[in-house]
Order: C-alpha cells, then sequence, then structure tokens
C-alpha cells in the first residue's frame, strides 16, 4: 500500500513540475533554425533551409518577430566519387523576410501569412485538445502528450502532437517551447507532400547549439565559410565536380544577373565563349581542354568581372 501511494505522490509532482516550469518564448534575435527534406527517391540527397530572427516589428499595433529565410540549398551526402557533401544545385542566400511571429504571455505563437494571422502553437492545451492546422480546413493537431526535455540546462515543455492525414491520425512529432515543431519551425509547409520527410536537424541561441536531430545535425553553412570540397564557387555561381575529369556543371542563381561565362588557359587564350543571359545551367566538357590550370570569367550586364581559377585533369 505505502508502495502505490509513493508511486502515486511521485507521478502528482512530476505533473506539477512539468506544468509549473518557466515558460521559455520563441527568441525575438539571434536564432537560428535548419530545417532539412529528405529526398526518399534520391536517399542522401537532402535540402537544407534556414531560418532567422531578426528582431521585431509592429503591425496593427502588435509586436511581431521579423523571421528571416537565409539560406536554401541542395546536398548530395550518397554520392561516391565526391567527397561529402557538395552542392548539387544553387545556393540562395538571399536574407529575405519570410514570415512573422507573434508571441503572447498566454503561451501561444502566431504568424501572418499572406495577411491573415493564424494560430502556429498553443503550449497551453492539454491531453486530447486540438488545433486548426493554419490554411487547412480539415486537417488539425491532436495532443496526445505532454512531458518535458532538458535543452541544456534547463527542461522545457514538450507536447506530443498527432495529425488527422490521410484520412486518420498519423504523423507523431513533438513541439518544444521556444524552439517549435521537431518537423521545422512553420510545420504546416509540410503538409503538401510528404509531411514526414522534413525536421528540424538544429537550433541555435546565439550559434550555440540548444537542440538538434537527424543524420544532418548542426553543420556550419554560414555563407562566409561555405567551402565545399570538388566545387568552384564564383559570387553566387557554383561549379561541380572540380578538378574537371568529364563533365562538369555551371549552376547560376535564378536572378539571372550574368551575360557572359567565359574561360581561358594561362597563356589568356579564350577557350570557352557563351553568352548565358537567362539560363540556370550549363556544362564544361573536358574533351575541349588539355590538363591544367583554366580561368573562369563571369561578366554581367554592367560589365562587372569575376574570375576563378579551375583545374582540369
Amino acid at each position: 500500500m505505502k508502495k502505490i501511494l509513493l508511486t502515486f505522490l511521485l507521478s502528482i509532482i512530476l505533473k506539477f513540475c512539468i506544468y509549473s516550469q518557466q515558460y521559455y518564448q520563441i527568441p525575438d534575435s539571434l536564432a537560428s533554425w535548419d530545417c532539412v527534406f529528405e529526398d526518399y527517391f534520391n536517399p542522401g540527397v537532402y535540402d537544407l533551409k534556414r531560418y532567422e530572427s531578426k528582431g521585431d516589428t509592429i503591425v496593427n499595433q502588435k509586436s511581431y518577430i521579423k523571421i528571416y529565410s537565409t539560406l536554401k540549398v541542395t546536398y548530395n551526402r550518397a554520392d561516391p566519387i565526391h567527397p561529402n557533401p557538395y552542392i548539387i544545385k544553387p545556393i540562395d542566400s538571399t536574407k529575405t523576410l519570410y514570415r512573422l511571429l507573434r508571441k503572447t504571455n498566454d503561451q501561444k505563437v502566431f504568424e501572418i501569412i499572406d495577411t491573415t494571422e493564424y494560430l502556429l502553437y498553443d503550449f497551453s492545451l492539454k491531453i486530447n485538445d486540438s488545433l486548426k492546422i493554419p490554411k487547412t480546413d480539415i486537417y488539425y493537431y491532436k495532443v496526445i502528450n505532454i512531458d518535458s526535455i532538458q535543452i541544456n540546462n534547463s527542461y522545457r515543455k514538450r507536447i506530443e502532437v498527432i495529425t488527422n492525414f490521410n484520412g486518420g491520425f498519423d504523423f507523431n512529432y513533438y513541439w518544444i517551447e521556444g524552439i517549435g515543431c521537431t518537423s521545422g519551425l512553420f510545420a504546416e509547409e509540410s503538409i503538401q507532400g510528404e509531411f514526414s520527410n522534413w525536421y528540424l536537424s538544429c537550433f541555435k541561441i546565439d550559434s550555440i547549439v540548444n537542440f538538434s536531430q537527424g543524420n544532418y545535425p548542426c553543420y556550419d553553412f554560414s555563407n562566409q565559410s561555405l567551402q565545399v570540397k570538388n566545387n568552384v564557387i564564383i559570387n553566387d555561381i557554383i561549379i561541380y565536380p572540380v578538378p574537371i575529369v568529364d563533365i562538369s556543371h555551371v549552376i547560376f542563381s535564378n536572378n539571372h544577373k550574368y551575360r557572359y561565362f567565359n574561360i581561358y588557359d594561362v597563356n589568356l587564350r579564350k577557350i570557352i565563349d557563351s553568352n548565358v543571359t537567362n539560363m540556370s545551367e550549363a556544362i564544361i566538357n573536358r574533351i575541349y581542354f588539355k590538363p591544367g590550370i583554366y580561368f573562369v570569367e563571369l561578366i554581367d550586364y554592367a560589365g562587372n568581372r569575376s574570375t576563378r581559377k579551375i583545374n582540369v585533369e
């Protein structure tokens, strides 16, 4: 009897600790979320999106956190020939305002999508409570469990939710106080297509890792230090693989700002002279080159030139 009573009291104490602990808000600034999409049809190929909080703004007399999209890139970690990872799609490092979030003292987080405000998270929900998924009419979250998770030296509430996709309840994942959803900060975006492929791989505050999971946790993809082996990066274009041994690809950014793409040998003789207006990709064929050092030249519409050395084997 005493053992049963003790177990009961411990259960009450544990639940009290979970529900009475400090509530952690989404950070206003210096926070970053890396969200990864793994391609089931191409194992080892994954997309990475980074969001960062950068201060606040006022909309309709309410304060919102500004969330910026600061990095989009596709990597391949399954290629048996090239050291991993290597880039297979262009880097989009344009820092654009992506979404506005509003946090409240009653443990709710709202977002603005196309001028409409939606409830994104509600950390005051109890087991069996439900919440409509933003921008949908029939899909919603249902809370099935509430516990705590240790983040560094503190405990935060973690809510396990399930969704009613595919005509029934499936897709279990978690909301974590001050971080968001384990399938990504804006989990509802993953409803389009394979929802379960997306996950939050890394969450940092002031460059300090607070949470990580999955196959690609917390790699340093900062724009300043992004130098990936077997690639040549010139401003915002990528040439891969290098050295050139067969066919190499030239990936241009989506802003189409370059007009000419040229290649010179060490004697400054022009080997390739290409007009790349509105092109998103080109190839370099090894058969047109002798082994040695060459120089790639990019010329934009204003006549500005950028050059980089490449090797041909």
